[in-house]
């Protein structure tokens, strides 16, 4: 002990500067914006890598439930293949699938996955060589997963729908309404909506589907069903927690999906919308 005292003592000058010099180097990633992106994009290839070989490790001992999920996943493409049988692209290959001409999604799987914090992330095996770019929307076999943040050439980084900072355009079947899908950091399997005023009769059950509003993600896909809702005298909005579709905890493979209209109206709306300082 005494050893180890001395010597902490004789390079004390030394673990200093590494602490400064590791504290200036977090102030500087996380206070600046370009350095934040060039560091995460930097990080992000070899931290796929990692997270993709331990990612086999556990795929060898859950073969089973992946299977189960690939045939799912097979079955869902060839109900959504016969759907929209007459809208296909005619260079459109494996894995590829057209929403209305608006959408275009490409298989991708999961190699690593958190769900236990209030900021959680998941990376995927596709990244720009494959033509994923950041704001593209990522939805499962079950209902929306996220959105693209960050993309290296062959990893691609997804903002959860268990991020405290989700927000997802959305209405309520029965009702058509615009709300707001967010998370409250709490449940992985529970969110929130948002701006249901207290005129609409909310019911149990009642399905959440994306609205199509921002062009990120296509209308009508599943976010969940209301499992719990309340409103206050005097409150204008509800309450309502809902169960979400997706099992966040057992994500193998999901959807990228690509929107052939986001570019135009983003572009429209830049013309269109002066910036404000």
């Amino acid at each position: 002990m005494q050893q180890l005292f001395l010597f902490l003592i004789r390079f004390r000058a030394f673990f200093v500067f590494a602490a400064l010099e590791i504290l200036c180097f977090f102030l500087i990633v996380n206070n600046n914006s370009y350095q934040s992106a060039v560091f995460f994009n930097s990080s992000s290839a070899v931290a796929g890598r990692v997270a993709e070989y331990t990612q086999n490790v556990n795929d060898y001992f859950t073969l089973k439930k992946v299977n189960e999920e690939l045939a799912r996943e097979n079955a869902l493409l060839k109900r959504q293949l016969i759907k929209y049988s007459d809208k296909i692209h005619s260079d459109s290959v494996e894995n590829l699938l057209v929403f209305d001409r608006k959408f275009e999604t490409m298989a991708a799987e999961v190699v690593d996955n958190s769900v236990n914090r209030f900021t959680n992330y998941i990376t995927l095996d596709k990244g720009s060589d494959h033509g994923i770019t950041p704001e593209m929307a990522v939805i499962g076999t079950d209902g929306v997963v996220g959105k693209v943040m960050h993309v290296s050439d062959q990893y691609s980084v997804v903002k959860s729908v268990l991020h405290t900072g989700t927000n997802i355009s959305s209405t309520i079947s029965r009702f058509g309404n615009f709300c707001t899908l967010t998370w409250d950091g709490k449940s992985p399997t529970h969110g929130k909506i948002l701006y249901v005023p207290r005129h609409y009769d909310i019911q149990e059950g009642d399905s959440v589907f994306t609205s199509g509003y921002n062009s990120i993600f296509p209308n009508d896909i599943l976010i969940g069903t209301v499992s719990e809702y309340s409103i206050d005298e005097g409150d204008i909005f509800y309450d309502i927690t809902v169960e979400l579709s997706t099992d966040f905890q057992a994500l193998s493979y999901v959807f990228v999906v690509k929107s052939f209209k986001k570019q135009e109206l983003d572009s429209l709306q830049q013309v269109t919308i002066p910036n404000e300082e």
